[in-house]
């Protein structure tokens, strides 16, 4: 079992920069097209749409994959009532907040770029 949550954290930290470099591929190559028309750009925004679909993708298995951390962290915090699962568990909902608004913002963007 150990090894799944292993696994688990790997393909979370994964999939968020998976998320990121389809951020990325979609703002370089609409940079990238600046002066093209037509068929040309046809292509650049199929693939835009395409690294839109893998960004949210990825979204989504960030989220069940961090849904999985919680789950297993919850479970460990229980076993051992320490004040600095306390701490811990206050600096991560900060950190998730903050991610959060950063995902949804990128996300959005990510869209905005895709559209335009």
């Amino acid at each position: 079992m150990k090894y799944i949550y292993i696994i688990n954290d790997f393909a979370h930290d994964l999939f968020t920069g998976l998320w990121l470099s389809s951020l990325a591929a979609i703002y370089l190559i609409r940079l990238k097209a600046g002066g093209i028309n037509g068929t040309e750009w046809q292509l650049v925004s199929e693939l835009s749409g395409d690294f839109l679909w893998m960004q949210n993708i990825a979204l989504g298995l960030i989220i069940l994959t961090g849904l999985g951390r919680y789950l297993h962290q919850k479970k460990r915090s229980s076993d051992n009532h320490v004040s600095h699962h306390q701490a811990r568990r206050r600096v991560l909902i900060i950190k998730h907040i903050v991610l959060g608004i950063l995902f949804a913002s990128g996300t959005a963007l990510g869209l905005i770029w895709r559209l335009h």
